[in-house]
């Protein structure tokens, strides 16, 4: 009983690969499907080799496949990986270089080509599709034109605020489209914790000394001074003033610049540097 049962699997598994191996071999010339077979029943092979030396993968497969379970389910799959190899050598090695069905049956050749025909309409899709998504990113790059468009399209609002918080984040890229969009680098100058004055002295900060480089290039004013800066500065300093009236003594050496003050105080070597480069 236990013999005609495995037959009658064996005979199954040869029944379903036949007109796999004879699909494989027509449309051979648009792909190598029967290699791709191959290459999915060997794969299978080796995974139920690997389930065969893990006890506990062992007894749930051999409580699902049953009797089957391992001899004859991994000696089909081998069985039928060799024979799919097989008929896909025959097909690669057809005269024609189309498949051994279309060297023997003319038919089978006319089919190939109905194929052919479908295939590249396939490709004038994929080819129009393609020239569409190129259109979109053309139109995307000409409306990124508008700096505050680009901007709008990263999620980043017109606003003083998300122009400093792209100057603590350093985002190099970002810090220019505001600029370029017309964004006054001292804008928010006045604003406690203001960014261009909270990076200064921050010089563990990757990227620090290039952002001011690029505030100062797209004409961040090296000399600019600010009463409201200065207040904020030292908001919650000493009451003695001590602090304040050594800032204020900075600020006047330095002809009233508030980020040279503040660079003076925070020891920045770089960002001085930075300000005498563009005209401190």
């Amino acid at each position: 009983m236990k013999i005609k049962k495995i037959v009658s699997v064996w005979l199954k598994c040869l029944t379903a690969l036949s007109p796999l191996i004879a699909i494989s071999d027509i449309v051979f010339p648009l792909a190598p499907f029967g290699l791709y077979i191959t290459y999915f029943l060997t794969t299978s092979f080796l995974i139920s080799l690997l389930i065969r030396f893990v006890p506990r993968w062992n007894l749930a497969a051999r409580q699902r496949i049953g009797e089957m379970w391992y001899g004859t389910f991994a000696s089909v799959l081998l069985t039928l990986s060799i024979l799919m190899l097989f008929a896909y050598n025959i097909s690669a090695n057809a005269p024609d270089e189309k498949g051994y069905l279309s060297s023997k049956f003319k038919i089978v050749g006319e089919m190939q080509s109905d194929l052919n025909i479908i295939q590249v309409g396939l490709n004038e899709i994929k080819g129009t599709i393609e020239s569409i998504d190129q259109k979109i990113d053309l139109a995307k790059k000409e409306s990124s034109d508008d700096p505050r468009k680009e901007l709008a399209n990263l999620g980043h609002p017109w606003t003083g605020e998300a122009f400093d918080k792209a100057i603590r984040a350093r985002e190099l890229e970002i810090i220019g489209l505001y600029l370029d969009g017309g964004m006054k680098p001292e804008s928010n100058i006045e604003e406690y914790h203001n960014g261009i004055l909270w990076l200064i002295g921050k010089d563990h900060l990757p990227l620090k000394n290039e952002v001011f480089e690029l505030l100062l290039r797209k004409g961040l004013d090296p000399n600019f001074h600010s009463e409201g800066a200065l207040r904020n500065i030292y908001r919650g300093a000493p009451t003695d003033g001590r602090n304040m009236k050594r800032y204020k003594e900075l600020v006047a050496d330095f002809e009233g610049s508030v980020f040279a003050a503040t660079a003076k105080m925070q020891g920045d070597t770089d960002v001085l540097e930075l300000l005498k480069k563009y005209g401190l």
